[in-house]
């Protein structure tokens, strides 16, 4: 019970414990709602051409709509 914020955190937490997955982050960008655009692999949602880019990695891009402030 709680707020879906809370709720998710618990869910989350308790995947990471159930899988053992030591290697996993997670991060809450700002105060929702919000909006990401997320490819893993080149696969996703492709961001607009004002895209703020977030997080890059050799797998991962994370990118916020430009009119979107910061968090």
């Amino acid at each position: 019970l709680g707020s879906p914020q809370k709720v998710a955190r618990e869910w989350i937490d308790f995947g990471r414990n159930l899988m053992e997955l030591d290697d996993l982050a997670v991060d809450w960008y700002g105060k929702n709602p919000r909006d990401y655009y997320v490819t893993i692999d080149g696969e996703g949602e492709r961001p607009p051409e004002n895209a703020k880019e977030l997080y890059r990695d050799e797998r991962v891009t994370i990118h916020k709509p430009g009119w979107q402030e910061d968090p």
